[in-house]
Formats: structure tokens, C-alpha cells, sequence
């Protein structure tokens, strides 16, 4: 009774030696790859349009990548800081005989 009901669904591991992509995926790459060498063949030809775009999409790769490398800057920096910084003893908040410190004094209510 209970294999009749149970339903199995096997899925095939995926190969990752041969990537698999879809004729939409393939068209898509192929027209976009098509329109950026109409725009960098107009570029060249000295189109002040095309030369606008290209110059705008350059700058947007220049700003990406100074934004690259300074988060690889900062992240260089984090680990060197771990590396030699001592490990944090561990200890509890509540471990003193006393109440925590606060940072607003408690009124009595008027």
C-alpha cells in the first residue's frame, strides 16, 4: 500500500563537464553579441553616437573595477587584521555579581 502511493522522483546527476544551455540562451548571447560589434564597428567609424555609448559603457567597466579592487584592497586588509590579531576570549555578559551597566539611569516613575 504505502509503494503504491509513494511517488519517486529520480533526477539525474547534471554533468558539469559539458555545460548545458538552451537554444534561447544561445540566440540571446548571439544577438547581443551582435549588436555590441554593430556598435563598436559604428565606433570606429567615428559615429558620435556609438563613440557616446562606448565611452559610457567604459566607464561603467572603470568604475566596477576600482570598485573590485578596492573591496579586494579591504578584504586584504580584514584578513591580515584576523591573522594577527589574538583570539577573542570567550566570556559572558551576565558572569559579574553585580547588573550591567546602563546607559540610561532608571527614574522613578512620578
Amino acid at each position: 500500500m504505502l509503494g503504491e502511493n509513494c511517488v519517486q522522483n529520480e533526477q539525474s546527476a547534471k554533468s558539469t563537464l559539458i555545460p548545458r544551455f538552451s537554444l534561447k540562451w544561445l540566440l540571446g548571447f548571439t544577438a547581443v553579441a551582435a549588436g555590441v560589434s554593430f556598435l563598436l564597428s559604428q565606433a570606429v567609424n567615428r559615429q558620435a553616437w556609438a563613440l557616446g555609448v562606448v565611452i559610457a559603457l567604459e566607464s561603467l567597466v572603470l568604475v566596477f573595477a576600482v570598485y573590485a579592487w578596492f573591496f579586494a584592497v579591504a578584504w586584504l586588509f580584514a584578513l591580515l587584521r584576523r591573522a594577527l590579531a589574538p583570539p577573542p576570549r570567550a566570556s559572558s555578559p551576565f558572569a559579574s555579581a553585580g547588573p550591567p551597566a546602563q546607559l540610561v539611569p532608571p527614574r522613578q516613575p512620578e
